[in-house]
């Protein structure tokens, strides 16, 4: 499953990736391992969420 960020939400991910990272070394890279899981989960069960904006906007 292919999926899209809004270009808002791909730079606010990038902010707190970097926010992460400068609090702790390492912090952000596991951060972002734990965001990419979230959304393929999430792409993986597709019937679990609500399409907010048809015809496929979650």
């Amino acid at each position: 499953m292919k999926y899209v960020l809004h270009p808002d939400a791909a730079e606010e991910h990038r902010r707190q990736v970097t926010y992460y990272e400068a609090k702790q070394p390492g912090l952000g890279k596991r951060y972002h391992a734990e965001f990419r899981k979230s959304v393929h989960d999430a792409c993986d069960k597709l019937v679990q969420y609500q399409i907010v904006y048809p015809p496929n906007i979650r």
